[in-house]
């Protein structure tokens, strides 16, 4: 293993897609917040915030503080804002470091000098996972010297700065290690990458639309106009406001049978429910591309089962991907 794991890195560290895609995450993440640096010195009116004034508050006045200030304006928050961003530089240099083992013939010669299926698996997962961290630190080093160096607003303390960090961490294991298992099981570089970036593309929108779907309320609460007398629903109007006397007459009602207002809750077609609701929910906690937006969005109630469902996506896609990379047949 610790043959497979030098040769690995040497290769992969003096490969020109690895060295090329940490300089595009690194200028990244210095274009982001110097552009709103710009932004803030043309627009000031936009980007003031009483920063003395969040010292004075309890920590649950601070959260409510920050979630409902711009998270443009806080250095902290250049640090994770790219994050989706990672998982297509990550799958192409993956893709391009395992497609070329196997267009070389490497991972056959490794298998013909002895080395055992699980231990060269492993080995290019280990690279993978290492490659992507390197890349996703160097990201975030980048992002906070740039934007504390143009700004001075630190609010969050080290320590949740710290659990947004380990989570980033484990959700771009768990991206590796997918990217790894499709690298290894499908033997075309060219189809492996392209299989990955569809995916990542499509998680990148689809993760968007169910953290929205889930943020929006179940039922909504709708102005119906009821007889007292009969306890008949006389109307059912598309506006919850209040109707004058007048307002009834012109909408064909006779005010004399209207005499009470009544607040009913009506269910949103739109949005999930039963069985897709708690499929979307299982999606937003479980899959790289929602955790990356929660984190981007300081989403810390997320942290730990981040944490979690990174772990049991390492573990499972590893587990299926060496069971079944031990049943191919190599040509």
């Amino acid at each position: 293993m610790s043959r497979l794991l030098r040769a690995n890195f040497a290769r992969i560290f003096k490969s020109w897609y690895f060295q090329l895609g940490a300089v595009i995450f690194i200028v990244v993440n210095f274009i982001v917040p110097f552009s709103t640096y710009r932004d803030m010195q043309k627009y000031p009116e936009f980007y003031h915030h009483d920063y003395e004034f969040v010292d004075e508050l309890t920590p649950e006045e601070r959260d409510e503080y920050i979630r409902g200030m711009e998270r443009e304006t806080l250095h902290e928050g250049y640090m994770f804002s790219t994050g989706l961003f990672l998982p297509f530089i990550t799958t192409v240099v993956i893709g391009l470091f395992i497609g070329t083992d196997y267009s070389d013939g490497t991972i056959r010669n490794k298998l013909v000098v002895g080395h055992k299926r699980k231990n060269v698996y492993l080995s290019n997962l280990i690279t993978a996972i290492s490659v992507s961290e390197l890349i996703y630190l160097a990201g975030l080093a980048t992002s906070y010297i740039t934007a504390r160096i143009l700004f001075d607003n630190t609010i969050l303390p080290a320590s949740e700065i710290f659990m947004y960090i380990l989570a980033g961490i484990f959700v771009t294991a768990s991206w590796a290690a997918i990217c790894t298992s499709v690298s290894m099981l499908f033997h075309s570089k060219a189809g492996c990458i392209t299989l990955t970036l569809l995916f990542a593309c499509a998680m990148s929108v689809f993760s968007a639309e169910i953290i929205m779907s889930l943020e929006n309320p179940l039922y909504y609460d709708e102005t119906v106009y009821m007889n007292s007398a009969t306890e008949e629903i006389v109307q059912l109007p598309t506006t919850i406001e209040k109707m004058t006397p007048n307002d009834l007459y012109m909408a064909g009602i006779d005010p004399e049978e209207v005499d009470q207002y009544v607040s009913q809750k009506e269910e949103d077609p739109n949005v999930p429910h039963g069985i897709k609701r708690k499929v979307f929910k299982l999606i937003n906690v479980a899959t790289p591309g929602c955790q990356y937006i929660h984190i981007g969005d300081w989403e810390k109630s997320y942290n730990d089962t981040t944490i979690l469902w990174s772990s049991l996506v390492i573990l499972a896609v590893t587990s299926a991907g060496i069971f079944v990379f031990r049943k191919q047949n190599l040509k």
